[in-house]
């Protein structure tokens, strides 16, 4: 059989590496198929929540400074939380993109349990208008090979502040 689909390029499969709950991937060419070694094992990161409507927060949703409150206020929504499967997920990371909206205050962001506001899985402080990361960190221990439905809340210094989440996304690998 011939592999000369895409003349330049390596032909071959994605394949679990090891033990497949560890959710690590190897690209297998078709060297590997002729028994040499597979190539390194490269840790994938997918997206697990993500929250794309602006949640504005008016008066940062009626909070007292420097108390944390849900992004996604008001009656039924809940916190628009997001229902995460952390089994065998080893880490998170995130991407913010936030707007301070000439918000004056120091704003800071928290992923937490909808459950128990007490389990925080990350927290950003001192917010900028653009983009905010965090690298991958590990799973929080409450988190651990559990499904848990997260939601977002934030603060800021200034309860008069009226900043914008323009969107989130949590990812695991």
């Amino acid at each position: 059989m011939s592999h000369d689909y895409y003349p330049g390029f390596p032909v071959g499969r994605v394949a679990f590496s090891g033990d497949p709950a560890a959710r690590r991937f190897a690209f297998e060419t078709d060297e590997f198929l002729r028994g040499s070694r597979p190539s390194p094992v490269a840790l994938i990161e997918v997206p697990a929540a993500i929250w794309s409507s602006p949640g504005t927060m008016t008066d940062m949703n009626g909070a007292a400074a420097n108390t944390y409150v849900d992004v996604f206020g008001g009656a039924g929504a809940e916190g628009a939380w997001q229902l995460i499967d952390f089994g065998d997920v080893e880490a998170v990371a995130a991407d913010i993109l936030w707007n301070k909206a000439a918000g004056v205050g120091q704003h800071d962001l928290r992923a937490v349990s909808a459950d128990n506001e007490s389990f925080v899985l990350f927290e950003l402080t001192d917010l900028v208008t653009g983009r905010n990361v965090i690298e991958p960190i590990e799973v929080a221990e409450w988190a651990v090979n559990g499904q848990h439905r997260l939601k977002l809340q934030a603060r800021s210094t200034t309860a008069l502040d009226d900043p914008v989440l323009q969107s989130a996304v949590i990812r695991v690998r």
